[in-house]
């Protein structure tokens, strides 16, 4: 499974996408478009007005530290953002991800020196590796568990216990 489209690039350690999305003002009461227009406005208000479907959102070392509310994963979904590629993810980030359908994870420890915002980049989520289309490089990734891998693409773990619920009643 491979996502292509333009990097936007949220630099440093240890984001919180709680703090970045403004969830302590309460956004996760607003309608879907409202929080989307809000995206990761905590750190560039620019980035809601600049992001589009098939954007990959690219991340440091413990991307999404804290607790992680459902008005992330809204901005995401009402965007068109399903890629995040980070250096590292925080456990939360991981456990809510997973929650969320059509949320695809990739970690990439060298991401942050491999790509620059507006980059066009390609990321395969079985092999974790992302190719700068903008620099003709490729970056090596740190392959998650295949378990997890197909929890992401059964749309996440319901999507995952469903799939095996049918499988052990023969497909219906």
């Amino acid at each position: 499974m491979q996502f292509r489209g333009s990097a936007i690039v949220i630099p440093g350690e240890h984001t919180n996408a709680d703090t970045a999305m403004g969830w302590y003002l309460g956004f996760d009461r607003l309608p879907p478009e409202e929080i989307a227009a809000r995206f990761m406005s905590g750190i560039d208000p620019d980035i809601a007005k600049n992001a589009k479907t098939g954007d990959i959102l690219v991340g440091g070392e413990n991307f999404g530290f804290g607790k992680v509310h459902g008005s992330f994963f809204t901005a995401l979904r009402t965007i068109g953002i399903q890629c995040i590629v980070a250096q590292s993810f925080s456990t939360q980030m991981v456990q809510t991800a997973l929650m969320y359908p059509n949320t695809f994870l990739v970690e990439s420890p060298s991401i942050l020196s491999g790509v620059n915002m507006g980059d066009e980049i390609e990321v395969d989520l079985e092999s974790a590796q992302t190719r700068n289309l903008t620099r003709d490089t490729v970056l090596p990734g740190k392959e998650f568990p295949p378990f997890l891998v197909e929890v992401m693409k059964a749309g996440g773990h319901v999507g995952y216990l469903a799939r095996r619920a049918a499988s052990r009643r023969g497909g219906k």
